[in-house]
């Protein structure tokens, strides 16, 4: 008998994704991102009275001087790609939700029509709708084809993004570790 795998925890510097319920139009199960928590929420005082301290006095080298001024840098660099990977995931979302629900609604019109003139007892069969299958693949054929290829360039983009991310948080503890924060 195999012991049981220890649960992962999730990283506290990832944001968490939660997936809903599908669409009942585009069958797309919606993702609902939540920005991990970097400090411990106060139950007393909602704002973070981190913002009110002085910065910490580094000792007087110039060397650590220059280090601190980048390791703030770079902190402000991450921020800004933090955000930038953020809006390119949820940009990538709802491209494909918006995408799928008007796909999928011209779908079911165009479904429900030809039923009504091939079979208006509602008795339809595969090898009766087996023509309008074809015909819409043939119609939509050149919308596919340009949201696949969106599709592609979007995700290239996403993942790039990310790996992005992931290394210049690595890269931030570093310095961060270096410059003694």
């Amino acid at each position: 008998m195999r012991a049981a795998q220890p649960m992962r925890r999730a990283s506290r510097l990832r944001p968490q994704a939660f997936v809903g319920p599908p669409d009942p139009v585009s069958n797309l199960r919606p993702i609902v991102y939540k920005e991990p928590q970097t400090r411990p929420a106060s139950v007393l005082h909602p704002y973070s009275l981190d913002e009110f301290t002085a910065p910490a006095q580094a000792p007087r080298g110039s060397s650590t001087r220059a280090l601190t001024r980048y390791a703030d840098h770079l902190l402000g660099q991450l921020e800004a790609v933090k955000m930038h990977t953020r809006v390119q995931s949820i940009w990538l979302d709802q491209f494909n939700q918006r995408f799928w629900l008007d796909n999928n609604a011209r779908f079911t019109r165009a479904l429900e029509e030809y039923k009504s003139q091939v079979a208006p007892q509602g008795d339809a069969t595969l090898e009766l709708l087996a023509p309008f299958y074809r015909e819409w693949l043939v119609v939509n054929e050149r919308r596919l084809r340009h949201y696949n290829r969106t599709l592609w360039v979007a995700t290239y983009k996403t993942i790039g993004a990310q790996m992005r991310l992931a290394l210049l948080q690595g890269y931030t503890r570093i310095v961060l570790w270096i410059a003694g924060r």
